[in-house]
């Protein structure tokens, strides 16, 4: 991580996940933001996991980090969950976003992600709902619609 974090400094954003099976590695979130901080990307670097404790250790470990929740099923409460996580976007699986969602979300002061996004079709669905950033396998794929679509992202985090 640290060769890759080297390389992409200067050059392109970092979307960090911190995964584990069933639980986090204990004291991961500390590395991870000492290795931030040696090689001063903060404002380069996303943080994201299933894992919403680890969120909120990463978060309350460096405030001005830029973090998110992942998940792959319906939330009883979206922006709730995002609060007690301190995190700063949501990213559920494509399927799990819907109009009135990404509008709560964006109301809460979120961002807007989906990930496994690998088919143009898909993609105009949540473009056109209001996402703010997709994942997706295909990236070029995903930037040639998006160019022959005329559309342009807007800068989010």
């Amino acid at each position: 991580l640290s060769e890759v974090m080297a390389w992409a400094r200067g050059r392109i954003p970092l979307v960090i996940e911190i995964k584990g099976d069933p639980e986090v590695s204990p004291g991961i979130e500390e590395k991870l933001i000492d290795l931030v901080h040696q090689h001063r990307i903060l404002d380069e670097v996303i943080v994201i996991s299933f894992h919403h404790t680890a969120v909120k250790r990463a978060k309350e470990l460096e405030p001005g980090l830029a973090t998110g929740i992942l998940y792959s099923g319906r939330l009883v409460d979206t922006t709730g969950a995002a609060r007690a996580a301190r995190a700063d976007s949501v990213r559920p699986q494509w399927s799990y976003w819907t109009r009135e969602l990404v509008d709560e979300v964006h109301a809460a002061g979120l961002t807007a992600s989906a990930w496994v996004v690998n088919s143009e079709a898909r993609a105009e669905q949540l473009v056109n709902m209001g996402i703010d950033s997709i994942g997706s396998d295909y990236p070029d794929r995903l930037c040639t619609y998006l160019e022959r679509a005329g559309r342009r992202w807007p800068a989010a985090r």
